[in-house]
């Protein structure tokens, strides 16, 4: 349950830079009179939940699916160089403001709910009306999966005593739940609220998270030094996930040109054994470049400070598991993200050292006759895919990533993005996934392809252990070569990513 202690919440750096303009004197006085946003609303409406993803907090409280568990006010705390300027408290749900009305009647005042509440059976009640008085700002949390009810009324009727603007949160509005987010919005128009906010904790929105900001800002007209830091808040949120999402974009980058590459040989192969070698080659190929994506994809779950214990129970309890745990070289990845990415880009010609990598991949066993997985998956292709980088006269063979492969690194790149961008902190237990594989347009294929098929041409950026850049610094030309290809790729995930789902 939450308790009355605090935590806070620090952000750290050089005051200068982070305040932009903000002056000292203003960090003393809101200090002195830091904002006040109570989180309020029925029982197991999410309250707790809303505060967790807000502060980025798994920790905050205790959330299960059952009311009542909040039994006691607890409270949050932002602070900027050791001052507090924003304080958010968690509240009991409201229980019984229906029999309130009914006993106090409709013109009573706050003083008389207050008094009624005194009685401990409607402890809970009292608690978060006393914290509500105490606001600049009131969120009251809907969980548009429920029905509207006439409780909702009452909530509010004794709220307005308050004299604190009221600001209406929808939660639960991207869950796979059953939705009344229309008939919330009618019943509070009713109510003469016509004022809303959409925010889900357990499905993270920026675009969301920023309009919630505004309204509270709204609220705040007559204290510009609330206004002012709310703002600033604001701003350092929206420049945290930018600067999350730049980090981000930059470790698939890495991970997309290493894999790109990279390239896997053998020499002094004969015709004889020209099979067993392929096989022992591709295999691998094939660890190499799963290796260097677990390692970019355990990089940005670090990035977004997200637990990977937290996937272990994806496919539980009816949840689906993620599209891009799915191994890479699968059968199964293959159809997903091969056909997802470009409308059936892999359903085309595939040849050399991208079948060769796919058979040593495919969820067969490395000890399998390469011959037969060739006939296995021909007609999944649609094409025949015997060809390999194979040079007869020097024996070697080359086994590198080719156009299917580096479309489908991509693809399953950004469905995890896409996962971790908008995965809220509610509860550790759920994690909301992606259920579609990203659809990248013809013109978005061609366009990274053309980059990748740059790349390809290359010298190599990495050593064997493609797990790791190259410990020794590159040549200066290749250092520079790295840098410019690097910049190409997050200029194209910055401005295809988002629209790909």
């Amino acid at each position: 349950m939450s308790t009355g202690s605090a935590s806070h919440h620090s952000t750290p750096g050089n005051l200068d830079t982070l305040l932009h303009g903000y002056s000292f004197a203003d960090l003393e006085q809101i200090n002195e009179d830091p904002i006040v946003v109570t989180v309020a609303g029925h029982a197991n409406h999410g309250k707790t939940s809303i505060i967790r993803t807000f502060t980025r907090d798994r920790k905050f409280g205790e959330v299960r699916d059952e009311p009542g568990v909040t039994q006691e006010v607890g409270f949050t705390r932002f602070i900027l160089q050791g001052k507090t300027y924003l304080k958010l408290y968690d509240t009991p749900g409201f229980q019984y403001s229906s029999l309130a009305i009914e006993e106090c009647g409709e013109l009573a005042q706050i003083e008389d709910f207050e008094r009624f509440f005194q009685d401990d059976r409607y402890r809970h009640d009292r608690l978060a009306l006393e914290q509500a008085r105490k606001s600049h700002i009131i969120l009251y949390v809907i969980d548009v999966s429920q029905p509207p009810s006439e409780r909702l009324r009452d909530d509010f009727h004794i709220l307005s005593k308050c004299l604190v603007p009221v600001l209406p949160l929808f939660n639960f509005v991207g869950s796979e739940r059953e939705n009344h987010e229309q008939d919330w919005k009618t019943t509070l128009r009713r109510f003469n609220y016509h004022e809303f906010t959409r925010y889900d904790a357990h499905h993270y929105s920026p675009a969301h998270e920023q309009q919630l900001y505004k309204r509270m800002i709204e609220k705040l007209d007559d204290d510009p030094l609330h206004r002012k830091f709310l703002q600033w808040r604001s701003e350092d949120s929206r420049r945290r996930n930018e600067e999350m999402a730049k980090h981000a974009r930059r470790a698939i980058a890495e991970m997309l040109l290493d894999c790109v590459s990279y390239r896997e040989s053998a020499t002094s192969v004969t015709k004889e054994t020209r099979k067993d070698v392929e096989a022992i080659v591709v295999d691998k190929f094939r660890k190499q470049i799963q290796d260097r994506e677990f390692q970019a994809f355990q990089r940005i779950l670090e990035i977004y400070d997200i637990e990977p214990t937290r996937l272990h129970n994806q496919g539980d309890a009816g949840r689906a598991a993620p599209l891009w745990t799915r191994e890479v070289f699968s059968k199964d990845s293959l159809r997903v993200f091969g056909k997802g990415v470009g409308g059936g880009v892999i359903g085309g010609a595939t040849t050399g050292g991208t079948i060769d990598a796919f058979v040593g991949g495919a969820s067969f066993g490395t000890g399998a006759v390469i011959g037969g997985l060739i006939g296995g998956l021909a007609g999944f292709f649609g094409t025949a895919i015997d060809k390999r980088q194979y040079d007869e006269e020097t024996g070697t063979v080359v086994i590198q990533a080719d156009r299917d492969m580096w479309q489908m690194l991509t693809g399953r790149a950004a469905a995890l993005l896409k996962d971790v961008q908008h995965c809220g902190a509610a509860s550790d237990a759920e994690f909301e996934v992606t259920t579609k594989p990203p659809h990248f347009s013809k013109k978005q294929l061609n366009d990274l392809n053309q980059i990748m098929s740059e790349i390809a041409t290359q010298p190599r950026f990495t050593d064997s252990q493609l797990g790791r850049i190259i410990a020794r610094p590159l040549a200066p030309r290749l250092e520079a070569q790295r840098t410019e290809f690097l910049t190409k790729i997050e200029q194209w995930l910055r401005g295809n990513l988002e629209s790909s789902f």
